[in-house]
């Protein structure tokens, strides 16, 4: 587990990420905090027997819309759907 909990550490300083101080680090489950100009990314990585689980949590992660099933091979990415704003949570 701290192979590759070095291995994020490492990647996000690379890339400008300062680490902040987090509450879990055990053996099996670790939650690494970063932060850079005012946004924040949250890494939670677990281990159970001999596989392992990273999980991201943080506002600049997009979720892109699923490619809808045609018969064309065109291979295009699918749109990104707009961020949700007023007009769309009903407010």
């Amino acid at each position: 587990m701290t192979e590759l909990a070095d291995f994020f550490r490492s990647a996000m300083s690379g890339l400008g990420w300062s680490e902040r101080p987090s509450i879990l680090n055990l053996d099996k489950i670790v939650v690494i905090r970063f932060e850079k100009a005012r946004q924040a990314l949250s890494f939670t990585l677990m281990e159970r027997g001999d596989r392992r689980r990273v999980s991201v949590e943080g506002a600049l992660l997009i979720t892109a819309a699923p490619k809808p099933e045609d018969d064309d091979d065109d291979d295009q990415p699918a749109p990104i759907p707009p961020p949700a704003g007023p007009s769309t949570l009903g407010i």
